[in-house]
């Protein structure tokens, strides 16, 4: 955060739109998708300092920052078959069983 790189600044909402399939080349990679750089940039964008600032305490990370703001969703857990007390089969005591 400190450090600035020569990336261009985040630009306001919207912005030229382009045909289907057609990405501009002006905007380096890593100010894409979820990168720390992004959702930095984003946040300053949005005026969100009070994450930005969690951030830089390291309260939070950026991606918890990102889903707060609402720029990402955390993935579902999913637990699986048999992994879970509940979808084990009882255990049988043979000795009962046998006797």
């Amino acid at each position: 955060m400190a450090d600035e790189r020569s990336q261009p600044r985040l630009g306001r909402h919207g912005g030229a739109r382009r045909r289907k399939g057609q990405q501009g080349n002006d905007v380096p990679i890593a100010m894409r998708g979820n990168s720390r750089e992004y959702v930095e940039a984003r946040l300053r964008r949005d005026g969100l300092d009070h994450l930005l600032r969690a951030i830089e305490d390291r309260k939070i990370s950026h991606f918890a920052a990102a889903v707060l703001a609402g720029y990402a969703k955390r993935r579902r857990t999913v637990s699986v078959p048999g992994d879970d007390r509940r979808s084990r089969p009882p255990k049988i005591d043979v000795r009962c069983l046998v006797a």
